[in-house]
């Protein structure tokens, strides 16, 4: 009993996906809309992350392509307008850069 047991929690530690982003925390200094395309930006009042090594860390990007893009776009509209702190979800894994230029934002969480 005690093997299964621990097959099972090592298969279940193993299995645990990786932290794959990056936390920025502050309030929206800019907020940007594509430039032709169905996407935003946004700036935050905090030091740049660039966790995926996107080659313009200019900010952080969501294409309309994305999960959950009309979603984030809301919660960075509410942000910009009552100007509280956010904390912007920033994809981390090399190389998931949007359009592959920008940091890619995978989630936006608004504090209570």
């Amino acid at each position: 009993m005690h093997g299964f047991l621990g097959v099972f929690a090592l298969s279940a530690f193993l299995s645990a996906p990786a932290q794959a982003e990056v936390y920025v925390n502050g309030t929206i200094k800019l907020l940007r809309t594509g430039w032709n395309a169905d996407s935003f930006g946004l700036e935050i009042n905090a030091p740049q992350q660039n966790p995926a090594g996107c080659p313009t860390p200019n900010g952080y990007v969501l294409d309309g392509n994305m999960p959950g893009y009309k979603t984030i776009y809301m919660a960075a509209i509410a942000a910009y307008e009552t100007g509280k702190p956010i904390s912007v979800v920033v994809d981390s894994n090399t190389g998931h850069c949007v359009d592959g230029t920008f940091p890619r934002i995978i989630g936006i969480n608004l504090p209570g």
